[in-house]
């Protein structure tokens, strides 16, 4: 890990194109807990493939317990899905939010936020990291990641970019 995290409260989904069709097998994403800072998993989350980018298959998906998502302590874990390999050029990952801290917890009833890094795609046997900052190229090109919609498409660079800039400016 870079040490670089997106995160989220409520649901979220988000699209990767790898720019071309290649035979998938396994999806990971990385995710942090952070007890102290109310980051934990998400209540759930859902791996999904297509070719075109329009019609998706579920290929993974997990849902957590109250228990398992607010564990105390501070680590990082990787979440795999592994499927029948399959052509695929688009990954979407969707979750949805923790919700509040329960009244155990040390901040009791903030809203908890979970924290992607990471996205892993296996294929043909080899591993290729296509989403990360700083951003890496998968095969040579800058993959684009569109969260919630088209109109908020970037490439990883781009992403990298802008978060850089708003990092600078607090």
């Amino acid at each position: 890990t870079d040490f670089e995290w997106v995160h989220c409260s409520g649901p979220s989904e988000f699209v990767i194109d790898m720019g071309k069709e290649i035979p998938v097998k396994r999806v990971s994403v990385g995710m942090l807990t952070n007890y102290g800072m109310a980051f934990h998993k998400p209540e759930e989350i859902s791996v999904w493939i297509s070719r075109d980018g329009d019609e998706y298959r579920k290929v993974g998906g997990a849902k957590w317990s109250d228990e398992e998502i607010f564990r105390e302590g501070n680590f990082r874990e990787d979440i795999t899905f592994s499927f029948e390999m399959s052509p695929a050029r688009y990954i979407k990952i969707s979750a949805a939010g923790p919700g509040k801290c329960p009244d155990t917890h040390i901040r009791p009833g903030q809203t908890s936020k979970y924290c992607f890094d990471e996205v892993r795609v296996d294929a043909r046997g080899s591993s290729g990291l296509i989403y990360g900052n700083p951003p890496v190229a998968f095969r040579g090109e800058s993959l684009p990641i569109r969260f919630n919609s088209s109109k908020d498409t970037l490439s990883a660079r781009e992403r990298a970019s802008e978060r850089s800039r708003r990092d600078m400016m607090y």
